[in-house]
């Protein structure tokens, strides 16, 4: 989750305990899978807005040999499906 407040301070969003619009985010699952070749990690976070008006879950969805790098690369995946969806922006507006 510090990725994405990170990525949100970058884009010019305060992200502060006091603010009026308040949102809830937290990791609902996380899968670890082993292949042949590769881990698998999949990642799966819900933000909501405290106030029940709307919620979401984004999936991160990443392999690789090393399995560190499925770990990151998923959540990594997951703060840019977070970033990119509309809903979210208008929701933090």
């Amino acid at each position: 989750m510090s990725q994405l407040e990170d990525e949100l301070r970058n884009r010019g969003v305060q992200v502060r305990p006091e603010s009026d619009v308040g949102f809830k985010v937290g990791v609902e699952s996380v899968g670890l899978f082993w292949g042949a070749f590769a881990a698998r990690c999949i990642v799966r976070a819900r933000i909501e807005k405290t106030d029940g008006t709307w919620s979401r879950t984004y999936e991160g969805n990443n392999a690789s040999n090393h399995f560190n790098r499925a770990i990151d690369g998923a959540a990594y995946k997951a703060v840019v499906a977070i970033m990119g969806d509309q809903d979210f922006k208008n929701a933090i507006r």
